[in-house]
């Protein structure tokens, strides 16, 4: 966070340098989260080039966190305010999709400082998922901060917002029943699948996909009593580790022979375009004599939505999947008071560790003494020198500026991760006694053993 030299360190600064950038299922249509999801090769490389771009100073773009799930891409960050955050954020963000900046305006939902850091404990806690209570996203928020701190991209301060998210998330799941009723993503496109096919019990499967999302599919067609599954992928060797006993395993090339011979087909690949559109189906569904049922489980779509229009074709998507399940999480409403009051007590928790007792008055009289020198030095400069035109003045004085912030932000830093580490006073007197600094007591330290004097 970059601050003026004559500006001090008030303890809203720490907690308002986070922001969050969040488009998601509440307020954005499928149709354009689709566009604006990150597949895992666009989210590395947005993340390498974020560590490109961080430095001391920079006020523009300094740690950045991704969190990009099948309905929802947040872009989490540090910058000196709400406004730099939207403007920086959004341009990262068209950048590295490749979309125009108004699609990010149109959908975006900004929070910043605590609210930023409550929002991501809501999503850990399972409040802001589709399935309230949903435990998957945990791991997401987990892998998340991971991938970010992996590629040099955040830093010590997005580190205690993710920190005190999945500390949230935790206990929403020991402390309340929030996750404790069956409401999943698989449970309602079975259900949806069997409302046209009876039963699942027989039927050819065929799961297109070898990753997270294809393997649980694999694992509720099995639970399911599913006749001959086939597994579908880019790479078959991929797909044979998922397969057992008489599955199989084929690449791309054998797509439309499998379609020809299913009954139910579930997508869930990364691809950027439509795997399945209506040509596709038309080339295999000559005369079909029965349904047949296709899950698009895929974050840019798998499945063309026109395929929806074609006779005997029965098509679910993620769309499908919300509406069903807005209609099946009652059940775990009754829990979100409890959840909300622990996300609100981790909040403040985030809040209290980031001041740390002692610390803020030494970054404060550090900042003051080194703004006094700074003045001082340009006095004499301006006493030497008085016919310096205006205008050269002025980057003078901003240049001793930029030096007083660069040599200050590693220490300053410092400080805050150790006040997060629970050792804050330690460092206050170390750094106090290396800078030559006498740092006043807050009130509730001051000696009240001696009654005040009397003037």
């Amino acid at each position: 966070m970059r601050l003026r030299p004559d500006q001090y360190l008030d303890p809203s600064d720490i907690i308002m340098a986070v922001h969050c950038l969040s488009i998601s299922h509440h307020h954005t249509p499928l149709s354009q989260r689709e566009r604006l999801a990150f597949s895992h090769d666009q989210l590395v490389n947005a993340l390498e080039v974020g560590a490109t771009r961080r430095r001391p100073g920079n006020g523009n773009l300094q740690e950045i966190a991704i969190l990009s799930t099948c309905n929802r891409t947040e872009l989490y960050l540090t910058a000196e305010s709400p406004a730099v955050a939207a403007a920086a954020g959004r341009g990262f963000l068209a950048e590295s999709l490749g979309v125009d900046r108004d699609i990010i305006r149109r959908y975006e939902v900004q929070t910043d400082g605590d609210g930023a850091v409550r929002h991501l404990a809501r999503v850990a806690a399972g409040l802001e998922s589709m399935v309230i209570g949903e435990s998957e996203i945990l791991g997401q928020v987990s892998e998340a901060i991971r991938l970010a701190a992996g590629a040099g991209a955040s830093g010590a301060v997005l580190d205690r917002v993710f920190r005190t998210a999945l500390r949230a998330g935790k206990r929403a799941r020991t402390e309340t029943a929030i996750g404790k009723h069956p409401a999943s993503v698989g449970s309602v496109w079975v259900n949806l699948a069997c409302e046209t096919l009876g039963a699942l019990t027989g039927q050819r499967a065929t799961v297109v996909g070898a990753g997270r999302m294809a393997r649980k599919a694999i694992t509720v067609l099995r639970s399911r009593d599913a006749g001959a599954i086939t597994v579908v992928s880019r790479r078959p060797e991929q797909g044979q580790r998922l397969v057992a006993g008489n599955e199989r395993s084929v690449g791309f090339e054998a797509l439309e022979d499998v379609l020809a011979d299913s009954d139910i087909v579930i997508c869930a690949t990364s691809a950027s375009q439509p795997l399945i559109t209506p040509q596709v189906v038309a080339a295999v569904r000559h005369e079909p004599r029965t349904p047949l049922v296709i899950v698009d489980l895929g974050i840019p779509r798998n499945v063309h939505p026109d395929v929806r229009t074609i006779a005997a074709i029965h098509l679910i998507d993620m769309d499908d999947i919300q509406r069903s399940l807005e209609n099946s999480v009652d059940h775990r409403r009754g829990e979100i008071p409890a959840v909300e009051a622990i996300v609100e007590d981790e909040t403040r928790r985030y809040r209290a560790e980031g001041h740390g007792n002692g610390v803020l008055p030494v970054l404060d009289a550090i900042r003051r003494k080194a703004e006094g020198a700074r003045r001082s030095e340009m006095a004499k400069f301006t006493a030497r020198l008085p016919h310096v035109p205006a205008e050269l003045r002025e980057e003078i004085e901003a240049l001793s500026r930029s030096l007083v912030n660069t040599i200050l932000a590693a220490p300053s830093q410092r400080l805050r991760t150790e006040a997060a580490n629970g050792r804050a006073d330690e460092y206050a007197r170390i750094t106090s006694e290396l800078f030559g600094i006498a740092v006043p007591k807050p009130p509730d330290e001051v000696d009240t053993s001696r009654p005040p004097s009397v003037p």
